[in-house]
C-alpha cells in the first residue's frame, strides 16, 4: 500500500524514535541509510508541508553527525585529506553515514546544517553543539553528549595537534562531502571558509601550515568559479608577506611557539624537524603550500598560471630529502595544470631548465603522476613531443607519458600517424614508453593501432643505433595474433635481407635473440610461445638444423594453429637433459661432477647456447619450461616439473660436492625451484601425485647438504607464493586420502611440530578452503590440527577447512562460538605473561588470537547466508557477531592488535592465503590488506553491514 505524502514527515519522525538501540550498530547504520533515501524521495513536496518535512530532515542530519563524530573521536573512522597521494579505505560504517550525508546534501536545511557542524569542528567548537542541540535526547545518547564527548574530545585536544584532533577531521572529512571534485561551491561556503583562513593566519600563534593546506586542498578541488580562483589567489599570495602573517608571533610565549599545531611530523619536537634555522624552514614550508595551492589554482583558472610560475621559481631546489620531495611534489600539481592547458607547458618547462631540473627522483613523486584521471589530449600530446625534441635530455616528460592511463578519442585517432611520423629517436622512445604505460593499464587499442605500431615499430627496432628500453614486448609477446604480424614482417625483411645484405641479416637473428630473452622472463608464458622460442632463438636450442628462415614460417604456425597437448610436449620434453656418460676425462670440477651426476653432462660440457646471467647454458630455457609446465593438464605437468625438480637437487649436489665452486649450478637451482613451486601450486584440480610433490619439496631443506633451497623454500617464501595460490585451487577427489595421510604424518607427530612439518600441514590445509565433503576420520584430524597446534596461522587455517566442509556441524559450529567468547583485553594480558615466562618466544604473540578470531567472524558470516542453517544456531551466530562488533572492541583491538602484532607489507602478510580464500566471501576485494582478519570486531561489523544482518 502506497503511503500518503502528508502522513511522510510524522511516519519518519516515528521511525527515528524507533530506531534500533546502539549495541545494534550494523542494524541502525542500515535504518539511517533507508530513512535518509526516503527523505530525499520526498523532499521538495508543497508548502504546507515544507515545515514538518524540514524538521524531519533536521533531525535525522543531527543523527547522522553524531554518529559520524563519534567515530573520529573514537579514532575508528578515517578523514579524507583531500590528497591524492593517500590511500583511503573508510570502514563500512564510515561509508553508510556519508552515503546518507551525501543523500541529503542535496536539500537546503541539511546542507546548511552539516556546514554549520564542520564549521564548528574547524573551530573547536562540536561541543557546544552537542550541549546544545542534544540536551534533551534520552538515554546513551544524553550521556554522551553531557559526559563521554566532552572528556574524550579534552583528552585527545590535549594530546594531538590540530590537523590531527578529532574536530578538525571530522570537518576535513565532512566537507569533502559537501565539495565534490569537479562540483561548483556555494558563494556563502566559499566566504565562509575564506573569513575562516583570514582569522586563522592571523591570530594563530604560530602560522597553521597543515591546517591551511589541508583547507586549501579541499577548496582547489572543487570547481571553482573565476572569481573565486581570483579571491583565494589573494588570500594565498598575501601569506607570502612575512611580516603581516609570520611564522610565529613573538608576543606568545616560548611553549606556544613551539605548539604542535602545525609541526609537519608529529611526534617529534620542532627544532629535530626544522632544523638548525626554524624560521627559515617555516618560511621555505610556507612558500611550498603557497605554489601548490597556486599551482592547484592554475588548474581552474589558466590567467594565474604566471604568478603559479613566480611562486615556484621562488623554492629552494636543494638535494635534500624533504625540500626534493615537497618541491616535486608541487610540480605534480602544476603537471594537471599544464596537461589542461597545454600551451603552457613552454613556459613552465624553460623555468625548469633553468633550475637545471630534468627527473623526478623521489619514489613518492614518481608513483604520485597526477594522471590517473586525466586523459591526455592531441595538444598535450603534441605539447610534450615538441619539448622532447627541444630538450631531448630532459626525462620528466618520459616518467610523465610513462603514468598515462586513458587518451582523448581525437589523440588515439592521431597516435598512428604519429608513431608512422616519428622523425627523431627521442619522440620515437616517447611513442614507445606512451604505448607501454596504456598497455599495462590494459587499455582496448583497436587491431589498427596495434598494426601501425608494429608496423611503425619495426624498423627502429631493427637500427643498431638506437636502443628501446621501453619498447613493450611484454605487451607484443603476450598477444599471439599481434606477434605472428610482427614475425610476417620480419620473415619479409629477412628474406630481402638474404638477397641484399649480410648486415641485415644479423640484426634480424639479434633482434628475435632478444624477444626471445623477453619472453623466457613472461610470468604467464605459455607452452605455444615457448615451443615458439625455442625455434626463434640463433643457437637453436631444439637441433632441428633448419634454417632461420624455416625455423621462423614453423613459429608463425605453431603460434597461428595451437599444436595440440601431446605434440607441445613432445617439443618441449626435449629441454629436459638426459643421464649422459661423460666422454671427457680429467680431474676438473665439471669433469667430477659430470661423472658423479650423469645427467648435468651436457650442461657441464655444453658449447651451443651462450651463458648469461651467471648460469650455465640453457638454465632461461628451463626455468620458462618449468612456468608454462602450469598450463599443461595436472597430470602431466606434476611429471614435468618432478623431473625438473629432480633436476635442481642434482644441480644443488654437484655444487655442495664441488666445495661452492660451480656456483652457477647453485644459481640456477635456486631460480628453478622457486618457479617449481609457484607453477606446483597453481594446478587446478591438485592431483594426487602433487600432493607427494610439495610435500617432498618443502621437506627437501631438511634432509639436503648445505640445507639447499632453504631460502626459496623458507616459511617466508611458501607463505608469499605457494599459499596464495593453494587458496585459490582444490584437491581432486582422487587426492584427498593422499592428502589426509600427509596432513596425519605432518599434523600430528608424538612431539611439538617442527618448522618445516609444520609448513607441510599449513599448505595441505590451504587445499582445503573450498567446501570439500569431509568424513568423520577426516572431520577428526582437522579437529586435532585445530586444538593441537601451538600455531595461530595453522590453528586459523585449520579452523578455516574444517568449517568449509558441507553440511556445517555443531562440533565447528560450537567451536567458532567459543572462539569468539574470550575478551581481548583478558587474552592479551594472559598472554603477556606468557611471553615474558617464554622469554619473547615468537609463538607467544597474541597477534595469533585475532587472527583466529577473525576467522571465526568470516565462518559465521558465510553460515549465515545458508539457507539450511537451522534457526537457533542461527540467532546464536547473530548474538555472537553483535557482541564482537561492539564499540568497545572495535575501538580496543586495533590498539591492541598492532602492539603484539609486527607490522607488515600486504605483500608479505603471513595471511594472504587466508584471505584469498575468505574476501570473495564476504563481499570484500582481494587487493585488500589481509591482516585486517586481526581485526575480527571491524570485521563482524563490516561484514554485518553488508549482508544486511
Amino acid at each position: 500500500m502506497p503511503v500518503n505524502r502528508h502522513d511522510l514527515p510524522p511516519l519518519i519522525l516515528e521511525d527515528l524514535q524507533a530506531l534500533p538501540p546502539l549495541s545494534e550498530e550494523n542494524a541502525r547504520l542500515l535504518a539511517l541509510l533507508r530513512l535518509a533515501q526516503r527523505l530525499r524521495e520526498f523532499w521538495g513536496d508543497s508548502l504546507g508541508e515544507a515545515g514538518e518535512i524540514e524538521a524531519a530532515v533536521l533531525s535525522m542530519t543531527r543523527r547522522l553527525l553524531v554518529e559520524l563524530y563519534e567515530g573520529f573521536l573514537l579514532q575508528i573512522f578515517s578523514p579524507d585529506e583531500a590528497n591524492p597521494f593517500a590511500e583511503r579505505t573508510p570502514p563500512v560504517p564510515q561509508q553508510d553515514l556519508e552515503r546518507a550525508l551525501r543523500l541529503l546534501r542535496e536539500i537546503p536545511p541539511a546542507r546548511a546544517l552539516m556546514f554549520r557542524w564542520f564549521i564548528a569542528g574547524l573551530k573547536d567548537e562540536v561541543q557546544y553543539l552537542l550541549h546544545r542541540d542534544l540536551e534533551n535526547r534520552p538515554g546513551l545518547r544524553q550521556r554522551t553528549a553531557r559526559w563521554l564527548i566532552p572528556v574524550l574530545s579534552f583528552l585527545t585536544r590535549t594530546a594531538l595537534s590540530r590537523p590531527d584532533s578529532p574536530d578538525f577531521r571530522f570537518s576535513v572529512n565532512g566537507l569533502s562531502l559537501l565539495w565534490p571534485p569537479g562540483e561548483p561551491l556555494p558563494e556563502q561556503e566559499f566566504e565562509s571558509i575564506l573569513a575562516l583562513l583570514e582569522e586563522w593566519t592571523r591570530r594563530s600563534p604560530l602560522f597553521p601550515l597543515e591546517a591551511v593546506t589541508a583547507i586549501g586542498r579541499l577548496l582547489t578541488r572543487a570547481r571553482l568559479s573565476a572569481s573565486q580562483c581570483l579571491s583565494l589567489a589573494r588570500q594565498v599570495q598575501a601569506w607570502g608577506d612575512f611580516d603581516r602573517y609570520p611564522p610565529y608571533r613573538a608576543s606568545h610565549t616560548a611553549a606556544e611557539r613551539y605548539s604542535a599545531d602545525s609541526l609537519p611530523r608529529p611526534g617529534t619536537r620542532l627544532a629535530e624537524q626544522i632544523g638548525p634555522e626554524p624560521r627559515t624552514r617555516l618560511e621555505e614550508m610556507r612558500r611550498q603550500t603557497i605554489a601548490l595551492l597556486l599551482a592547484r589554482l592554475a588548474f581552474w583558472e589558466e590567467s594565474l598560471f604566471p604568478d603559479f610560475l613566480r611562486a615556484f621559481s621562488a623554492l629552494r631546489l636543494r638535494p635534500s630529502w624533504q625540500t626534493d620531495w615537497e618541491a616535486e611534489r608541487v610540480l605534480l600539481e602544476a603537471l594537471s595544470a599544464v596537461l589542461r592547458h597545454p600551451h603552457r607547458l613552454s613556459d613552465l618547462a624553460d623555468l625548469l631548465k633553468r633550475q637545471d631540473f630534468t627527473r623526478f627522483e623521489s619514489p613518492e613523486a614518481q608513483e604520485g603522476l597526477p594522471l590517473a584521471s586525466l586523459a591526455l589530449s592531441t595538444q598535450a600530446l603534441q605539447a610534450l613531443l615538441a619539448q622532447i625534441r627541444a630538450d631531448p635530455a630532459a626525462e620528466w616528460p618520459f616518467q610523465v607519458l610513462r603514468q598515462v592511463r586513458k587518451l582523448t578519442f581525437t589523440c588515439e585517432m592521431r597516435l598512428p600517424n604519429l608513431m608512422q611520423q616519428a622523425e627523431t629517436v627521442p619522440v620515437q622512445r616517447a611513442l614507445f614508453t606512451l604505448y607501454d604505460a596504456l598497455t599495462k593499464q590494459g587499455a582496448d587499442l583497436s587491431p589498427e593501432h596495434q598494426a601501425a605500431f608494429v608496423n611503425a615499430a619495426l624498423p627502429v627496432l631493427l637500427n643498431p643505433d638506437a636502443r628501446r628500453p621501453d619498447f613493450p614486448l611484454d605487451w607484443l609477446l603476450s598477444r599471439h595474433a599481434l606477434f605472428c604480424h610482427f614475425l610476417r614482417r620480419l620473415a619479409k625483411l629477412q628474406e630481402r635481407f638474404a638477397e641484399t645484405e649480410q648486415d641485415g641479416l644479423s640484426r634480424v637473428s639479434a633482434l628475435l635473440d632478444e624477444l626471445v630473452s623477453s619472453a623466457l622472463l613472461l610470468p604467464q608464458l605459455d607452452p605455444a610461445l615457448l615451443g615458439a622460442c625455442l625455434l626463434l632463438h640463433s643457437a637453436d636450442p631444439l637441433q632441428t638444423g633448419q634454417r632461420l628462415k624455416e625455423r621462423l614460417h614453423r613459429a608463425i604456425r605453431l603460434l597461428e594453429r595451437p599444436a595440440g597437448e601431446e605434440e607441445l610436449y613432445r617439443l618441449l620434453i626435449e629441454l629436459l637433459p638426459r643421464p649422459v656418460t661423460p666422454a671427457r676425462e680429467g680431474e676438473s670440477a665439471e669433469a667430477r661432477a659430470a661423472r658423479a651426476h650423469p645427467l648435468l653432462t651436457r650442461i657441464l660440457f655444453a658449447e651451443d647456447l651462450l651463458p648469461a646471467g651467471g648460469v650455465r647454458c640453457g638454465a632461461p630455457f628451463r626455468r620458462a619450461l618449468a612456468v608454462s609446465a602450469r598450463h599443461f593438464s595436472p597430470a602431466r605437468a606434476v611429471l614435468l616439473l618432478a623431473r625438473l625438480f629432480d633436476l635442481a637437487v642434482e644441480m644443488g649436489r654437484a655444487w655442495a660436492e664441488s666445495d661452492h665452486f660451480l656456483t652457477e649450478l647453485s644459481r640456477e637451482a635456486n631460480l628453478l625451484v622457486g618457479a617449481l613451486l609457484d607453477s606446483l601450486t597453481r594446478l587446478r584440480p591438485f592431483p594426487p601425485d602433487a600432493i607427494s610433490l610439495l610435500e617432498t619439496m618443502l621437506l627437501a631443506p631438511a634432509h639436503l647438504p648445505e640445507r639447499l633451497f632453504s631460502l626459496e623454500l623458507s616459511p617466508a617464501k611458501v607463505q608469499q607464493i605457494a599459499l596464495p595460490n593453494l587458496a585459490q585451487t582444490y584437491p581432486s577427489p582422487e587426492a584427498l586420502p593422499a592428502l589426509f595421510d600427509a596432513l596425519r604424518r605432518n599434523g600430528l607427530p608424538p612431539d611439538e611440530m617442527s618448522s618445516r612439518r609444520r609448513l607441510v600441514t599449513l599448505s595441505l590445509l590451504h587445499l582445503l578452503f573450498h567446501g570439500v565433503a569431509f568424513d568423520e576420520v577426516q572431520r577428526q584430524i582437522l579437529s586435532d590440527i585445530f586444538s593441537q597446534s601451538p600455531d595461530a596461522l595453522t590453528q586459523a587455517a585449520a579452523l578455516l577447512a574444517w568449517g568449509r566442509g558441507r553440511p556445517v556441524r555443531q562440533d565447528v559450529f560450537q567451536t567458532a562460538l567459543k572462539t569468539l567468547r574470550p575478551s581481548p583485553i583478558r587474552f592479551v594480558v594472559s598472554r603477556q605473561v606468557e611471553l615474558w615466562r617464554r622469554k619473547g618466544e615468537s609463538s607467544a604473540l597474541p597477534g595469533g588470537f585475532f587472527l583466529v578470531q577473525g576467522v571465526a567472524v568470516a565462518l559465521l558470516l558465510e553460515w549465515l547466508r545458508e539457507e539450511s542453517l537451522p534457526s537457533d544456531w542461527r540467532e546464536q551466530a547473530q548474538r555472537a557477531l553483535q557482541q564482537t562488533a561492539s564499540s568497545f572492541r572495535r575501538t580496543l583491538e586495533p590498539r591492541l592488535a598492532e602492539s603484539t602484532h609486527p607490522l607488515q607489507s600486504p605483500a608479505a602478510s603471513s595471511a594472504r592465503g587466508l584471505w584469498r580464500a575468505i574476501a570473495p566471501s564476504l563481499g570484500l576485494p582481494l587487493t585488500a590488506d589481509p591482516d585486517r582478519l586481526l581485526y575480527p570486531a571491524q570485521l563482524a561489523y563490516e561484514g554485518m553491514s553488508l549482508r544486511g544482518v
